[in-house]
């Protein structure tokens, strides 16, 4: 298929979706591969601190095609506004067109802006660390949110994450207290028999 001018068309929506993102300035493309790296809603500020300009004028022109939408993220004592991709389709499509490189300093770039912004969650860090290729930093944010998944008695879930947290670093300093924890996770979680090696 050609398009006008002997130009190849666009094969698919997903192919059509990368050729508008390489085409976009630098700003909104910014704006756009971090939203698709975050997989989630992120507020404007956490945004701001990644991309380190201002992105307001990028973030009117992605609304205006509907590439983003916003919503707002309210909590007991504040309330505060969050963008994302407005289809998943378009988060792939961007995923897709990334390099590792640029997918894995994306990842990184938003895990130092939400720690420094006290905005992460344990498990989310940890998440985009390990997706930076920081394992130790992600292993160490693994164990903090085991912890808080065991505070909580959900120990499916701790064992999981202090097998994640060994799994990114085995050579973590305390890995030996780690895998007595995991034990104990296993074995409160009702799965003993998976304890037992460790």
């Amino acid at each position: 298929v050609h398009a006008m001018g002997g130009e190849q068309a666009p094969a698919n929506l997903d192919d059509l979706i990368r050729l508008r993102v390489a085409a976009m300035p630098t700003a909104e493309r910014a704006v756009l591969e971090m939203l698709a790296v975050a997989g989630q809603p992120l507020e404007r500020n956490v945004l701001n601190a990644t991309i380190g300009e201002e992105i307001g004028n990028a973030v009117l022109a992605l609304r205006s095609e509907n590439m983003i939408r916003s919503r707002v993220l309210a909590d007991s004592t504040s309330a505060h506004e969050a963008l994302d991709a407005s289809h998943d389709r378009f988060r792939e499509a961007v995923l897709a067109s990334m390099t590792d490189v640029d997918r894995r300093a994306r990842h990184l770039r938003l895990a130092v802006a939400l720690e420094d912004l006290d905005r992460g969650d344990p498990e989310i860090l940890a998440a985009h660390y390990a997706a930076a290729g920081e394992p130790l930093r992600a292993a160490e944010h693994a164990v903090a949110a085991a912890a808080n998944a065991s505070e909580a008695l959900a120990f499916d879930h701790a064992a999981r994450l202090y097998g994640f947290a060994l799994e990114l670093h085995p050579s973590i300093s305390n890995a030996d207290e780690l895998r007595v924890q995991l034990a104990d996770a296993l074995t409160r979680a009702g799965r003993g028999f998976e304890a037992a090696p460790i």
